[in-house]
């Protein structure tokens, strides 16, 4: 893919497209092609029984963030559901907090049968790669086994993407920030470390 393409996303539109490439490896082309220029983002929706567990394992970041909604399950089928289903993908459920300056985090929960599944899930950050303009591997400090990748080009709106990919037992979360810096900072490393200790929970 060239650099002019994927200059053009947004960070909001990798969130999707990285979901799905760390469980199926499907190619960035098939995406470009089928995914919009932005995520239609759900409305308010009541959290059914099924997922509130799920659903209230996701941290929020901290101030000045606000969630857009309550979330939405992942969709499987948008994600690859043969590819999840081979890792033993039961549920998940996504939300997105933005804040002033149109700084922004999207993050996804993933529930697994079993631990290695969630594991082979989080180790996909590697194939989010080439999504990135200019990737940057990164140490996600005090969250073991975690992974993270930072752009250091910007996307057309000016932010930089900055992922992180982390597993516990038989839960997967990827984080995903749309963010003013280059470099990963607190709000990056101190979320992950509550979500990783949320986790811990289950």
């Amino acid at each position: 893919m060239s650099a002019r393409a994927r200059r053009s996303w947004v960070v909001p539109v990798l969130g999707a497209l990285i979901a799905a490439v760390l469980s199926s490896g499907v190619t960035a082309a098939y995406f470009l092609s089928t995914m919009p220029d932005t995520v239609a983002l759900p409305g308010d929706l009541l959290v059914t029984p099924e997922y509130r567990h799920v659903a209230a394992l996701l941290v929020a970041p901290a101030e000045p963030f606000r969630p857009v909604s309550a979330g939405a399950p992942v969709d499987r089928k948008a994600l690859g559901a043969e590819r999840l289903a081979a890792l033993g993908f039961r549920r998940g459920w996504m939300r997105t907090w933005r804040a002033p300056g149109a700084e922004r985090v999207d993050s996804f929960v993933l529930e697994f049968g079993d631990e290695p599944g969630a594991a082979a899930y989080a180790r996909g950050i590697g194939r989010a790669a080439r999504l990135l303009e200019r990737p940057r591997p990164f140490t996600v400090t005090g969250v073991p086994g975690s992974s993270g990748l930072a752009d250091t080009v910007r996307d057309r709106e000016g932010k930089y993407a900055q992922l992180v990919a982390l597993h516990r037992g038989r839960w997967a979360v990827l984080l995903v920030f749309a963010t003013n810096a280059a470099d990963p900072g607190t709000e990056v490393l101190g979320l992950a470390q509550r979500q990783w200790a949320a986790l811990a929970r289950t």
